[in-house]
């Protein structure tokens, strides 16, 4: 039997067995002093919401099961949109496994999505957007306000797929739980990252800390950090995958006890990158090439040759402007043109100015690539 109930603390309360809850459209579901929605520990719950879940701590507590939110969650100031789990500094061996789907708005609170135990299991897909409440030093300097945030003893296997926005101090902070009553047994945290979206911090987009840390991270939107965009640490052993067709503003910080293996390739904007471990292999694949304006294209031209006029577009009274979409070597010479729009008497008058400009080298990372963007040339009749 599912049983469903509302005290004067939690605004919903799901109880043995497996049951699910449902928050229509237009409802507001409220906790007056505890989460708006909880489920019991027993239970493997599901809440799906399109309304409005307000917890004065967390918007939705429960240990395992799924979240699918279309609506609005809001935490309490030092709570968490969804919280997942149980304490992680007492483990028992058990699983919290968790899947969270969000198109809706996350917000407020001291976390966006929490998740704890012995062994964790976290898949995160992001379409909406997930905020945390603001910095607060003097209250709140150990708790930094996160998005996501994972604490585990044994292990952590999490994978997020955003597509949408986060933003907070911290982005994804996964970390091996400082405490252990049991024989010790090395934390071993995995994450796999996966950004079409925006992520924008105050300190690292993804930090991780454990024994044994592996990341891939394919990022092809925007990751704008503060600090790094990236800081990875183990005692043992770490592992990393990064590949970057996006923009990630921030440096890559790998660190290691032990041993450090990284492969980066790099096809759009990244900061540096800096790594150490007794036995370090860091491969970089540069840059093929980088799309940029042509406002930063105008800046860089050092060469310019103005346009001829056609005599016979002239003589009709033809004006307007061309696009030409270009692409420009390491050296800054035009290897490539070809016309996007324009009037077609004029098109060929522009092609033939354009391809003998000059530009400076675009530098990344110190080291000259070729752009592609886009050049408009403009013939106006006098009088």
């Amino acid at each position: 039997m599912i049983k469903i109930t509302h005290d004067q603390n939690t605004g919903l309360k799901l109880s043995y067995p497996e049951g699910a809850v449902l928050v229509p459209r237009g409802v507001t579901v409220s906790g007056p002093s505890g989460p708006g929605v909880s489920v019991d520990s027993a239970v493997l719950g599901r809440v799906f919401n399109r309304g409005s879940i307000i917890g004065a701590i967390d918007g939705v507590n429960m240990y395992s099961g799924v979240v699918a939110n279309k609506g609005t969650i809001s935490a309490g100031h030092n709570g968490s949109g969804v919280y997942f789990g149980q304490d992680p500094y007492w483990p028992d061996g058990t699983l919290t496994n968790a899947t969270l789907i969000n198109r809706g708005v996350i917000q407020n609170g001291l976390y966006g999505f929490q998740f704890s135990g012995d062994s964790v299991v976290a898949n995160i897909v992001n379409s909406g957007s997930i905020s945390t409440r603001p910095l607060d030093p003097p209250h709140f300097r150990n708790w930094p306000p996160t998005d996501i945030e994972v604490t585990a003893s044994s292990s952590a296997k999490v994978t997020v797929n955003n597509s949408g926005s986060m933003t907070g101090y911290d982005g994804i902070v996964i970390t091996g739980a400082a405490l252990n009553p049991r024989p010790y047994q090395p934390a071993v945290l995995d994450l796999s990252l996966r950004n079409s979206g925006s992520i924008v911090t105050d300190a690292a987009t993804a930090h991780l800390s454990g024994d044994r840390v592996s990341l891939s991270l394919t990022n092809s939107g925007i990751m704008h950090s503060g600090e790094e965009v990236v800081d990875a640490s183990a005692y043992q052993t770490l592992s990393a995958t990064i590949t970057n067709r996006g923009d990630l503003s921030g440096a890559l910080k790998l660190s290691s006890s032990g041993s450090l293996s990284a492969s980066v390739h790099n096809h759009g904007v990244m900061g540096s990158m800096f790594g150490s471990g007794s036995a370090p292999k860091v491969q970089a694949a540069p840059p093929k090439k980088v799309n940029i304006s042509a406002g930063v294209a105008q800046g860089m031209l050092i060469q310019k040759t103005t346009p001829m006029y056609p005599p016979i577009a002239k003589a009709a009274r033809v004006s307007g402007t061309v696009v030409i979409q270009a692409k420009i070597s390491k050296q800054g010479t035009i290897e490539d043109l070809h016309v996007v729009s324009g009037p077609a008497m004029l098109q060929q008058a522009a092609l033939d100015a354009v391809k003998s400009w000059r530009y400076r080298p675009y530098l990344l990372n110190n080291e000259p690539v070729e752009v592609e963007t886009t050049v408009n040339v403009i013939f106006t009749l006098g009088g």
